[in-house]
């Protein structure tokens, strides 16, 4: 049963109702209301897994609901394409930061401003809100990925979006870095009064930014309200234990603190290492099964059936998910799809370049543990792992 948030409030600039999404014989959402409100800050919180992405990508267009109705400042714009949704004030960032690498962070800013018929002097005033005062001539790419970060929000203002949706804006970012983003957040909903919605897997982020917090759990909301009403429930907790041992397993597993440690003299990264990157990529438009296929087409026909095989013992959910595109998959699905695709390589050193980020914490320590269980089966190969941040 789907608990609802008040229906006295305020009336809501987005609205989910009812909303269900099946893939296969398997049921991503079973039915979830939510409102989110004008000038809030809305939390979407729960194990990797649990729908948040799916339903993000519903509320956005991206998904149409297989039952259920979503409703934009009272008109119902159930599966209307992302960029009308982005014409009607809906923005959305992505977890992995898409900004353009090869423009600076001023006509990144001016790109969007053009698009939205504004005026292209407004591109310095929005890099100063965000903190990137001084940052306008440097390309995107050289940014530091918390800069990135605070221009892609940027960038979605200057779109005139009025609702944020933001799909975990603080992954990977140390405590210093994670204020500062959820501050400049906040002071978009207080000074420019716009509403938000987000995913996050740092409780104590949500404790103090967020106004309300809708927790999922296997498609359904387990709970709904204040973040202190919500954690503060036996079901939760017992679900999203922040203290969850994140060690490796019984593997032999080398953490290292650079890339360098597998590339050779001139730089690059040898043919005999499967290199898992930071941003764990993954063909979103390909299946599962082809997903993994495709990673292991360069092994030995038995081979690549065995690692395949022994990748997906490690995790179970992609036997059950084989036929669903991955870019469907939530963000902590796509990860561990990205580190089965690499364990599904032939290879001399597999290395994983911060396998967690992103992850709840009872997740990033599954993550581990398969990690170790797979560097146990494979004595002669070298695993290595890199975190940006401590566990």
């Amino acid at each position: 049963m789907t608990t609802q948030y008040d229906k006295n409030c305020a009336s809501p600039v987005l609205e989910a109702r009812g909303v269900v999404k099946r893939f296969g014989s398997f049921t991503a959402l079973g039915g979830v209301d939510l409102l989110i409100r004008p000038g809030e800050i809305t939390a979407l919180a729960g194990p990797n897994g649990a729908g948040k992405t799916t339903l993000f990508h519903i509320l956005n267009g991206n998904l149409r609901p297989d039952k259920g109705r979503v409703i934009l400042n009272g008109s119902d714009v159930t599966g209307l394409a992302p960029w009308k949704m982005a014409r009607r004030g809906v923005g959305r960032l992505f977890q992995d930061v898409r900004v353009f690498p090869n423009l600076s962070a001023s006509e990144n800013i001016v790109a969007a401003l053009m698009a939205s018929g504004r005026r292209r002097d407004e591109a310095e005033h929005w890099l100063d809100l965000a903190g990137l005062k001084g940052k306008g001539a440097v390309k995107a790419e050289r940014l530091s990925f918390v800069e990135r970060k605070l221009l892609a929000i940027s960038r979605l203002m200057a779109l005139d979006a009025r609702l944020l949706l933001l799909d975990e804006p603080a992954a990977a970012l140390p405590p210093s870095e994670t204020e500062r983003v959820y501050s400049f957040v906040r002071r978009l909903v207080e000074e420019r009064r716009v509403s938000v919605a987000l995913v996050e897997h740092n409780i104590e982020a949500i404790r103090r930014f967020a106004d309300a917090v809708c927790f999922l759990h296997e498609g359904e909301c387990l709970k709904m309200g204040s973040a202190a009403e919500v954690f503060s429930d036996a079901r939760v907790r017992a679900l999203y234990d922040k203290d969850a041992d994140s060690e490796a397993g019984q593997g032999k597993v080398e953490f290292v603190e650079t890339c360098d440690a597998v590339r050779d003299a001139r730089g690059e990264v040898p043919p005999d290492v499967a290199y898992l990157r930071d941003e764990g990529n993954v063909f979103p438009s390909l299946t599962v099964d082809d997903n993994l296929a495709l990673a292991g087409w360069t092994a030995r026909r038995d081979a690549a059936a065995e690692r395949r095989g022994r990748a997906v013992a490690l995790f179970p959910f992609l036997a059950e998910r084989g036929r669903q595109r991955a870019g469907t998959l939530s963000g902590g699905q796509r990860q561990a799809l990205a580190i089965a695709m690499t364990m599904c390589r032939e290879a001399r050193v597999y290395f994983f370049d911060e396998p967690s980020a992103g992850l709840a914490p009872r997740t990033a320590a599954a993550m581990f543990s398969a990690i170790g269980r797979f560097a146990a089966d494979n004595p002669d190969c070298r695993v290595l792992v890199k975190e940006r941040k401590s566990k």
